[in-house]
């Protein structure tokens, strides 16, 4: 260890192997792949730790090149970080309106109608407010809304997932 650091203090700029160059665009590729809210939060700057870890990891070895047993196992340790974010924080999405409406979904037994999501905040939001939230609550699998008919119009019912 005390060779590695001595190395790494003179070591300069560490760069990338040409066979980790190529290994390098796709797992960037895939690394950035956008995920919605607070995981995606805390995951979006997984690229960036990949290199420094990767970095890392070559001058232990006493090396100033990433190669491709550097970079896959910096990937590896990130990788198992994102998963622990993704179950830690797979029920938080990060917007209180949403976990709101969420808990709400879960302590009733039949779910929401959209009046009474409305209801839910004291009729303080908006139309589109209302429609920005049923869409991130969908996308993020939080919340399941089915239409029920009625003797009108079809009712919307909100779910928790």
């Amino acid at each position: 260890l005390y060779a590695a650091v001595e190395a790494a203090e003179g070591a300069g700029e560490i760069t990338l192997s040409e066979l980790t160059v190529h290994a390098w665009g796709d797992l960037y590729r895939f690394l950035n792949v956008e995920t919605p809210g607070l995981v995606g939060e805390l995951n979006a700057r997984n690229a960036a730790l990949v290199r420094r870890v990767a970095a890392i990891y070559a001058l232990l070895d006493t090396k100033t090149v990433i190669l491709t047993e550097h970079l896959d196992a910096a990937a590896a340790l990130v990788q198992y970080s994102a998963d622990s974010v993704r179950y830690l924080f797979r029920h938080a999405s990060g917007d209180p309106d949403l976990e709101r409406v969420v808990a709400a979904c879960k302590a009733s037994s039949e779910g929401l109608s959209r009046r009474e999501v409305f209801a839910l905040f004291g009729n303080h939001r908006s139309a589109d407010q209302i429609a920005q939230l049923r869409a991130r609550g969908v996308q993020m699998c939080q919340l399941q809304v089915r239409k029920e008919q009625t003797g009108g119009a079809p009712r919307e019912v909100w779910t928790a997932s």
